[in-house]
């Protein structure tokens, strides 16, 4: 005669399966939304990227020869600091 499961080993055994796909479904889920976050605005189709900037030496904003950007922090990112004379 075949021994048969009782019900409580069936419960256990369908409870573990749905916990696992419960578990591969909701870690499946998270790397699509990261891998859609991780590479958003990096490549662009043709018919949507923008031209490149050509910088006007008729504007004002674009630095001169004689200042230098400085600084790397937060606060004076891109910072104008006039370069002192060099007299020799």
């Amino acid at each position: 005669m075949l021994a048969t499961p009782s019900v409580g080993s069936l419960h256990l055994v369908a409870l573990g399966t749905l916990t696992g796909t419960v578990v591969y479904t909701t870690l499946r889920f998270f790397l699509i939304i990261l891998r859609a976050a991780n590479t958003r605005g990096t490549v662009l189709p043709k018919s949507r990227r923008r031209p490149p900037v050509v910088p006007d030496p008729a504007q004002k904003h674009f630095r001169q020869p004689s200042e230098v950007r400085v600084g790397r922090s937060h606060e004076n990112r891109g910072a104008l600091v006039p370069v002192p004379e060099q007299n020799s």
